[in-house]
């Protein structure tokens, strides 16, 4: 491979056009020469362009007139890319003018399909990402390390990790000529782990990143207990359940789900009927809908 090879930077800009701007800024000033950035917009309530293309006028912007969610933002900005290596980096993130080539480093050993940087809270020291788990098979969760600790160092190792952090994630483009695009029938939530389920189907591996560092704002554009979050991560952790579970998990993890998960939501959303409400909803869901194998 050249010592640079085009890189394609690609965000998503859903009402949150400032946020956005801090992030190009910062790509800005990365210190890696061949890149090409891509924004997506899905259909926000106010048009970017004016104010992206007056600051960043080398910024490729691509508006739909339809929101796509995070699968099919990106996946739109795949089909527009045209660099051999894809980063995908949340708009609410801002990163380190070096961070670019440590993952390049690692991404171009064969073996390896995806990797991502530690990720820090935005103006703080506090770890948000150090690698991850896999995902439970009975609980459809991971394990985030280093999550909320703050950083001494102790996880600045690079090495192989069970899952990607979707704000901040880089493959090849050969990798997904591979394996195919995003999942968009999860439209937001759990489509990074689909994704990481089946790269590693595919035989390769994910590695987490340490001397790459990113900062994240985390959860700007979706509040915590809103109901667009209720409803998708929760549809959504059942729907990658069932789209991934095998053997004897495919029959444990409902039943897992019935006495112990359905439990602890219920009663983590019983003081607020509309959250409540958008939680039975995501069940439904399930039940009237099937999955794409």
């Amino acid at each position: 491979m050249n010592k640079y090879p085009l890189v394609s930077v690609i965000t998503i800009n859903y009402n949150e056009v400032d946020a956005t701007l801090d992030l190009l800024e910062s790509i800005s000033k990365v210190t890696y020469p061949n890149l090409e950035v891509i924004v997506v917009d899905n259909a926000s309530r106010e048009n970017p362009k004016n104010k992206i293309e007056k600051k960043f006028p080398h910024v490729k912007l691509i508006l739909s007139d339809k929101n796509l969610g995070f699968a099919g933002g990106n996946n739109l900005a795949i089909k527009n890319s045209t660099g051999d290596f894809i980063l995908f980096l949340n708009n609410d993130t801002v990163v380190d003018p070096g961070f670019l080539l440590p993952l390049i480093n690692v991404l171009r050993h064969p073996s390896v399909g995806l990797v991502s940087p530690k990720i820090k809270y935005h103006n703080s020291n506090l770890l948000q990402y150090a690698g991850s788990s896999t995902l439970c098979k009975l609980t459809g969760r991971s394990k985030r390390f280093g999550f909320k600790e703050e950083d001494n160092g102790q996880f600045d190792i690079k090495k192989e990790t069970g899952l990607a952090h979707g704000a901040a994630m880089m493959t090849k483009k050969s990798v997904i000529n591979d394996i195919g695009l995003m999942s968009e029938e999860y439209f937001l939530y759990y489509e990074e782990v689909d994704w990481c389920y089946k790269i590693k189907k595919a035989g390769y591996k994910i590695w987490f990143i340490p001397k790459s560092t990113v900062y994240h704002k985390a959860s700007l554009s979706t509040n915590k207990l809103s109901s667009l979050k209720t409803f998708y991560m929760n549809r959504n952790r059942i729907l990658f359940m069932r789209k991934h579970s095998k053997g004897i998990y495919k029959y444990l993890w409902p039943i897992f789900y019935l006495i112990a998960t359905f439990p602890k939501t219920f009663l983590q959303n019983i003081h607020n009927m509309d959250l409540l409400k958008t939680y039975i909803k995501s069940i439904l869901w399930n039940f009237k809908n099937s999955v794409k194998k």
